[in-house]
């Protein structure tokens, strides 16, 4: 176990080997623990000769920042840069399916028009104003009745200040529908 205590002392117990300094550690299990309560567990790096937070696993909130030092949802990405942000790649070239990005509502009680998962375009607007949701995608159990289930899925954009939904698809039954800008 490699172990972080409130002081900043750092300890090694069970079977360690190939320790080099603090560079390497290599085990058939590790296990990085925080002793203390509600400290966080902070990973730096060399970066050019400054030392540079890439990771912190908030010890209060259970939550996990890359790029950012309070993480204000289970997992927070943050960079200045723009381009691929996070990528989720498959190298089986064998298969005939991509990877997937799976957004799973698991409730036992999923009732009709319920939200099963949203994809957000946030922004703030030129005066610099609270985050604005530009436009999203959202997926709905339109109906949820066992064996009955229908979905829809609406795309909608900001317009004039208001969210306004021009594309879905869906429908309930028999009664299937595209419908643009109604």
């Amino acid at each position: 176990m490699f172990s972080v205590g409130g002081a900043g002392t750092t300890t090694f117990s069970g079977a360690v080997t190939g320790v080099t300094g603090f560079d390497t550690v290599t085990n058939s299990d590790i296990t990085i623990k925080n002793t203390v309560s509600d400290k966080d567990i902070i990973f730096n790096v060399n970066d050019g000769g400054v030392d540079t937070e890439v990771m912190r696993i908030d010890g209060s909130s259970s939550k996990v920042g890359v790029g950012v030092v309070t993480p204000s949802a289970l997992l927070h990405i943050k960079d200045t840069a723009v381009g691929d942000n996070m990528i989720i790649e498959s190298t089986d070239s064998g298969a005939v399916s991509a990877p997937n990005l799976v957004l799973y509502r698991s409730s036992a009680s999923v009732a009709t028009d319920d939200v099963l998962g949203n994809i957000e375009f946030r922004g703030r607007n030129v005066a610099n104003n609270a985050d604005l949701n530009w436009a999203s995608i959202v997926a709905i159990a339109e109906d949820s009745t066992g064996s009955g289930e229908d979905g829809k899925l609406s795309f909608s954009v900001l317009r004039q200040g208001n969210e306004v939904e021009y594309f879905s698809i869906g429908g309930i039954g028999a009664d299937r529908e595209i419908v643009f800008n109604d």
